[in-house]
């Protein structure tokens, strides 16, 4: 395996991350027509946010919250994002709230669409507090142990991707690149 940094990492490299780095924050761009849209939007180089949580596991909020495996990124351009000083109690809340969730009835976890396009449009009234983007729901997680983070979700309670990796971006140390995945044909 790999040093941790910003090189490029495959999907097998991925999936030998060890346990005790779990939750890693996953930016992703994967080229789908919403996507597109998301990014020209935001003017962003990516238009995802999602987690990876265990060796072949990753969190993310589709039409509804689900699990998906490592090869789903297969199709994503990914940057991977993590906290090296979040302790192991507070690794193991953030991953029981990602389990909770998933263990929610799907109708209880669906994707915030008309929250989206009234984002697009400048109509934040658009958006449900019922429903998640895929950065809602990431920022969810991140604010259970990251009380800076926490404030600055208070102020910007509907953050894009974007938004969620300038945050981190802007927070390092204590956040880091883990390392990046490319999609190759």
């Amino acid at each position: 395996m790999r040093v941790v940094s910003d090189s490029f990492i495959s999907l097998d490299e991925i999936r030998a991350i060890p346990k005790e780095h779990y939750p890693i924050i996953m930016y992703c761009d994967g080229g789908s027509l919403f996507g597109w849209l998301i990014r020209k939007v935001d003017k962003s180089a990516a238009s995802h946010l999602q987690i990876l949580f265990d060796s072949d596991k990753i969190a993310t909020q589709w039409f509804w919250y689900k699990i998906v495996d490592v090869d789903h990124l297969k199709s994503y351009n990914t940057k991977m994002i993590w906290n090296p000083e979040w302790t192991p109690e507070q690794r193991k809340a953030m991953i029981d709230l990602i389990l909770q969730r998933l263990a929610s009835p799907w109708w209880k976890t669906k994707y915030d669409v008309w929250g989206v396009i009234g984002k697009a449009l400048g109509f934040e009234w658009m958006q449900s507090k019922e429903k998640d983007f895929c950065s809602e729901a990431v920022g969810r997680i991140i604010r259970l142990v990251d009380f800076e983070f926490d404030a600055w979700m208070g102020v910007n309670d509907n953050p894009t991707p974007k938004e969620i990796n300038q945050y981190t971006k802007s927070h390092h140390p204590p956040y880091e690149v883990y390392g990046r995945y490319m999609v190759d044909d």
